[in-house]
């Protein structure tokens, strides 16, 4: 279903349940299938796949070659590119940009002003917030809690 004033171009493929609605821009070689929903001023460009019951909204971008999967959720201005994967029950919002190969999953959630690079895995319940830089070949997992001002590099937590 598209609805709302979307705008979508190019090679992008729609199918089974998956919703389009309220000004929602996509460009690109998209796939959007499942039941996933796509809303609320959010941009899915290149070669984006947002699957399952995943949901896009608030102005968040999805770029790249990047895959949101599962019941995963991205809003509130968040930013994922190139080949990073959101999938599981996570969480990312409130202006998180997520770069690189980095996976995140379980039931993780990223928010705030979070910055994430590279070959990073965020897994189980674990949260990251506040102005973290995390970077490089990291894993956070269990219920491993991420807050404030912290840069991380190459760790395991």
């Amino acid at each position: 279903v598209i609805s709302g004033y979307a705008s979508i171009s190019n090679k992008v493929i729609i199918e089974e349940n998956a919703r389009v609605d309220n000004y929602v821009k996509i460009t690109g070689c998209v796939r959007v299938n499942g039941n996933a929903l796509i809303c609320d001023n959010a941009t899915l460009e290149y070669d984006a796949l947002v699957t399952d019951r995943s949901k896009i909204s608030d102005n968040a971008v999805i770029s790249g070659s990047a895959r949101i999967e599962g019941n995963a959720q991205v809003s509130g201005r968040a930013e994922i590119f190139e080949n990073a994967i959101i999938r599981g029950y996570s969480e990312i919002s409130s202006n998180a940009v997520i770069y690189g190969d980095a996976i995140i999953e379980g039931h993780a959630a990223v928010f705030g002003n979070v910055e994430i690079y590279g070959d990073v895995n965020i897994s189980g319940e674990a949260r990251v917030t506040g102005n973290a830089l995390i970077l490089g070949n990291t894993v956070i997992c269990d219920n491993t809690l991420v807050s404030g001002n912290v840069q991380i590099c190459c760790v395991i937590l």
